[in-house]
């Protein structure tokens, strides 16, 4: 629907890197506070990194755990193949963190040459320090 409401308003080509800037300027909030209103009204979110190897919206991610993590359930990820769930499963309710168990999960991905990205593994291993506060 926001798709067919922008094109119906116009081109979006039409607007300039400026008008963005002065529009966020009046009415923007930040991420977080974003996100806050947003599970206000809504059981699930879903966010697009864009671009897995950008560092900051795995930054945004793991804030984001951290701060909303007693209202927040489940987090999937597209990334690792469903066989490894019990990998990632063992990791996470391991009482030391030990990444190693996540070697087969890194190793063994769709493309056969592994996950690369640290990214994916500094969330995971945010989301074994919440559970740790919350499951003990």
């Amino acid at each position: 629907m926001l798709i067919i409401s922008v094109l119906l308003s116009g081109s979006i080509f039409s607007q300039t890197a400026d008008d963005h800037y002065l529009v966020l300027k009046q009415d923007g909030v930040s991420p977080l506070d974003f996100v806050d209103k947003k599970l206000e009204t809504h059981d699930l979110l879903i966010f697009d990194d864009a671009l897995h190897l950008a560092l900051e919206p795995f930054q945004f991610y793991e804030e984001m755990l951290t701060k909303h993590s007693s209202s927040i359930d489940y987090v999937f990820l597209e990334v690792f193949a469903i066989n490894h769930q019990p990998d990632i499963d063992k990791y996470l309710s391991s009482p030391v963190k030990d990444s190693t168990i996540l070697l087969p999960v890194f190793q063994n991905d769709y493309s056969g040459f592994g996950w690369r990205y640290k990214t994916y593994l500094d969330l995971l291993s945010t989301i074994w320090d919440i559970n740790k506060v919350f499951l003990q």
